[in-house]
């Protein structure tokens, strides 16, 4: 005890193995007997008693003003600062599990290098964890060509807790036994299997552990054996080489778990296999870290290096196991036989346990996510500490605040919501600088890329970036909807608040310059920012003139303002917030006019779902029908008249019958049509104008009567040859050549755009055919949601009876319906189209190689969205041609199709008798139909994928209809029939 405060009252804190192994000694000797404190607690009690007792028996304590500073700093200050400091990153740890006795030495021997005047705690603190916080692991750090010089965060750097110091021995503690033999097989291990691991156990000053949770969707996971540890790339000698390994302290408990609970082993046995599978995995882990940093450049990778570290990795358990001796040995190498490893039993033990970590690591995220977005912190909050990662917890918190901040903005209370925001954006900061997510710096620096290791092509996408800018958009969208609904109510005070917040948060974010990196989405602070700007202006002005509903005169000479996606929603919600149809429609048709200059979607912000909103408020009635005469919402797009149009009858504004809302959704579909363009048909792949006539008669796609369906007929007729060998059964057009990479990106742009908005066509059609029957009771069970506010008006029985309305209902679902046919079979065309499409064949090199992978996934994706269409408009017409009486060509569809429209019939009408009638002819025309699929990642006929997802679609509507209506016993008669398929 004398020497312990003998150095702390004369030292100036240079690193003394003789204190740190005295230090260790007292914890041991106080842990020994009862504690009613922390053991870290009484170790500083001890050292406090100690001292008043030698107080001035010699020179050396003659003056204790040095030792008494120090006691008090270390244990009474700096400790719970630490832990202040560390609030996000270590919130998990204990004290007791983090003050371990080697880990109190480095905060006393960081005192102390503060040095005098010991009175200066504001300096002395910050000092002394600043020299603490020495280890931030793998961390890339972007070099900019600007006078920005990028550094990690303060907050990233954390102090490993040591187990190990040369000359102090190991540490007391939980962990003692398994580090002492681990070391103890390390120094024995042959001199040649080190070399390979370039692990020297001379040069090994300090092993420690990382105290920070283990994120395993962090990309650096995908560094081979990071989950075991690696050497500290910042504690290098003047000979370049690492002198401090850092293990993962998931990895110890995995196998210290085994050691509590040896089962029917023995425990020295058991403490032997876990000895022995930590320092195969210390090896494992220093051979990808090298002995220092010169020891891998950028001509290794780690296609080279893994087979390596394997190699080396079996021949050390080998050796082990053969100078294992005696009955353990006899145990060990009959373990070996049956499950074909060394050390099987440990070595899975610690795999499994790792695994079932990762499993419950997403799961968790995934359930706080999810309750983050529903609205309920509390239980985000739990679900994600369960996992003590801190990017889980920190996304969590600031998910839970933006989905709180929009219910209060949906229950009008804008304070509440403009509280949140600083929030969230104090809860950004401190994500970023703790490395919860990723730095913005490396976006640019990095190119949304993480380097596993020094060689180019080991860098893999960060989908922490994606995380990011998503995140940030979600927050200027709040601020800005913030903004709007301030200006809106006229609190003038408050809109210039959230101006001046979204300003700033803007500059920042634009200073990282992500729209200069190509992949990732591109949010833009300063258009976010002048968009919120011109809406907020918008909404102050619509106030001003009145607030009234349907006032298109005013809208038309605010639309010149709107520039972007962000612009159009976040005045058309608060229009549908107020039940303003015929507002909200002009709007909606002025941003559909301008599809080619203002994106239908970016983010949150979508033409189509607020279309799909707008029929849903549309289903249970307009709130007002007060448009005049005017044939045009706005200048230069003349929106039609229909026949069968009327004036507003209701004087209160109010539609309360089936006519007047199948009126307005009519209309909306004729103004959709008129103003969408271009965008109203089924696109083609330009690229392909070398088509020969060939290929169009077969994409005809005619078939006899009793044929199967579309889809096998266009199939079957084709024949393809096979002279790319690009994966797929797939022909060369004549006179194609390979597109340049601007042609292909456009082109798929291009046609996903023209795509989603004919997706949203088919999803308003059937939501149209759902309002012109709204009175049987049965439609409203196939739909996936119930309008807003449900179901307003009662179709009258004579409602399809003769009467021009009538005629005019008719014809406007039969006009659907072919277009819906027309529109299946072009796409169709498309998809054999873009499937028959080439990509040129990478040349071997690795920058060919990526292009390719970028390529193919380029196509898959277009793809995938063709087909999402095919299904979509597959649906519909099934939709729409049982909500006609009669079908024109009906027999030309394929068996289960038109036992399909039979049962929607019957569900149309709520019967459940018809249903029960015809679910039989059903279910047997689908007995020899797909069901499933090969996905296209593993070369799958897209053909097929359309038949199947489009079944699909119809057994949700079917098992949708079925269980609403109350028919259990066919609901799993329908279930056993599609697990059969």
């Amino acid at each position: 005890m004398d020497e312990i405060l003998g150095y702390l009252n004369l030292s100036a804190g240079a690193a003394d193995a003789r204190f740190e192994r005295n230090l260790n000694l007292a914890a041991s000797l106080v842990a020994q007997g009862p504690l009613d404190v922390p053991r870290w607690q009484a170790v500083r009690q001890l050292l406090a008693d100690r001292l008043a007792a030698v107080r001035g028996t010699s020179a050396a304590f003659g003056n204790v003003r040095q030792a008494e500073a120090a006691i008090d700093l270390a244990f009474d200050r700096v400790l719970d600062a630490y832990l202040a400091f560390h609030r996000d990153l270590l919130r998990h740890q204990t004290p007791h599990n983090l003050f371990r006795p080697f880990f109190l030495a480095r905060v006393c021997e960081a005192v102390l290098q503060q040095g005098a005047p010991w009175d200066e705690r504001e300096r002395i603190v910050p000092g002394a964890i600043k020299q603490l916080n020495s280890f931030i692991g793998h961390r890339p750090v972007a070099v900019l060509r600007s006078p920005q010089q990028v550094e990690p965060y303060q907050h990233e750097w954390v102090s490993p807790v040591p187990l190990y110091i040369r000359g102090a021995g190991v540490g007391t503690g939980d962990y003692q036994e398994l580090v002492e033999q681990a070391l103890a097989i390390l120094e024995s291990t042959d001199a040649d299997i080190l070399e390979d691991a370039y692990f020297s156990p001379e040069l090994l000053d300090e092993l420690a552990f990382d105290p920070r949770a283990y994120d395993f969707d962090h990309p650096v996971n995908k560094r081979p054996n990071y989950q075991f540890g690696q050497w500290d790339p910042h504690r290098i000698d003047s000979h370049g080489r690492y002198r401090r390994f850092v293990v993962q302290e998931i990895t110890l408990d995995a196998l210290r778990q085994r050691l509590d609970s040896p089962g029917e082993l023995a425990r020295e046995d058991v403490l032997f296999e876990g000895a022995a599978v930590l320092a195969g995995t210390i090896l494992m882990a220093s051979g990808v870290s090298g002995r220092g940093p010169e020891t891998h450049d950028s001509s290794v990778t780690l296609a080279k290096l893994v087979p390596r570290i394997a190699a080396y990795r079996d021949e050390f358990y080998r050796r082990l196991l053969a100078k294992v001796s005696g009955p353990r040995g006899d145990r060990l190498r009959q373990e070996a036989d049956q499950r074909h490893q060394p050390l099987a039993g440990a070595r899975q033990h610690l795999n499994q346990c790792l695994a079932r970590l990762r499993a419950v690591q997403l799961q968790h995220v995934h359930l706080a996510q999810i309750f983050a977005r529903m609205g309920y912190p509390e239980a985000s909050t739990r679900q994600a500490e369960i996992v003590a990662v801190p990017s889980a917890r920190l996304l969590c918190e600031m998910s839970g605040r933006l989905t709180a901040g929009h219910h209060a903005l949906d229950r009008g209370d804008i304070a509440t919501a403009a509280a949140l925001i600083p929030q969230i954006e104090d809860i950004l900061s401190r994500a970023i600088e703790c490395g919860a997510l990723v730095d913005p710096w490396n976006i640019l620096g990095f190119q949304g890329q993480f380097g596993l290791f020094p060689a180019i092509e080991n860098s893999v996408h960060d989908h922490r970036v994606d995380v990011l800018v998503q995140l940030v958009r979600q927050i200027f969208d709040l601020q800005a909807r913030t903004w709007g609904e301030a200006a809106a109510r006229g609190e003038t005070e408050l809109a210039q608040q959230m101006a001046s917040r979204l300003k700033k948060l803007s500059r920042w974010w634009d200073r990282f310059a992500t729209l200069e990196v190509s992949g990732i989405e591109h949010v833009s602070g300063r258009e976010a920012f002048e968009s919120a700007e011109h809406v907020a202006a918008a909404l102050a002005g619509w106030r001003t003139a009145g607030a009234a509903a349907g006032d298109i005169a005013f809208w038309r000479a605010q639309v010149g303002n709107f520039d972007s996606p962000k612009g159009y929603a976040l005045v058309v919600a608060p229009l549908l917030d107020q039940s303003d149809l015929i507002a909200s429609m002009a709007l909606l048709m002025q941003w559909v006019g301008r599809a080619e200059q203002v994106a239908l979607a970016e983010g949150d912000h979508s033409f189509h779902d607020l279309a799909v909103r707008w029929f849903s408020l549309a289903g249970r009635g307009p709130s007002r029908e007060g448009e005049t005469a005017r044939g045009a919402a706005f200048p230069g797009r003349p929106l039609p008249q229909t026949a069968s149009e009327g004036r507003p009858t209701a004087s209160s504004g109010t539609a309360t019958d089936a006519a007047s809302g199948w009126r307005l959704a009519k209309k909306f579909l004729d103004y959709l049509e008129a103003n969408a363009e271009q965008f109203w048909e089924v696109p083609e792949l330009d690229l392909l104008a070398g088509r020969n006539q060939a290929h169009d008669d077969e994409l005809a796609l005619e078939e006899d009567e009793g044929q199967e369906s579309l889809f096998d007929a266009a199939y079957d007729e084709m024949t393809y040859r096979d002279s790319t060998d690009d994966g797929f059964d797939s022909a060369m057009l004549e006179g194609q050549g390979p597109a340049s990479d601007f042609e292909l990106d456009a082109e798929a742009d291009r046609i996903g755009k023209r795509l989603e908005f004919l997706i949203t066509v088919a999803r308003l059609w059937k939501r149209a055919a759902s309002i012109a029957l709204s009175g049987e009771k049965g439609v409203r069970n196939l739909l996936p949601e119930q309008p807003e506010g449900g179901w307003a008006y009662k179709v009258p029985d004579t409602f399809f009876a003769a009467s021009p309305a009538a005629e005019d209902t008719r014809d406007a679902l039969s006009g659907w319906c072919a277009r819906a046919r027309q529109n299946r079979r072009r796409l169709q065309e498309l998809l054999l189209a873009v499937h028959r499409f080439a990509l040129p064949a990478p040349l071997g090199t690795h920058e060919s190689l990526v292009e390719y992978d970028r390529r193919r996934i380029l196509k898959e994706t277009l793809l995938a969205k063709i087909v999402i269409a095919s299904a979509e408009t597959a649906s519909v017409e099934l939709w729409l041609s049982a909500a006609l009486d009669a079908t024109p060509d009906e027999s030309e569809l394929p068996a289960w199709e038109r036992a399909a429209i039979d049962v929607l019939r019957a569900l149309f009408q709520g019967h459940a008798a018809l249903v029960r009638e015809r679910l039989p002819t059903l279910l047997s025309a689908l007995t020899d139909q797909p069901i499933l699929y090969v996905p296209l990642s593993r070369q799958g006929n897209p053909m097929s994928i359309v038949k199947a997802k489009s079944i699909q679609q119809f057994f949700h509507a079917l098992l949708r209809g079925l269980v609403r209506l109350g028919l259990l016993a066919e609901t799993g008669r329908v279930i056993a029939a599609a697990q059969a398929m």
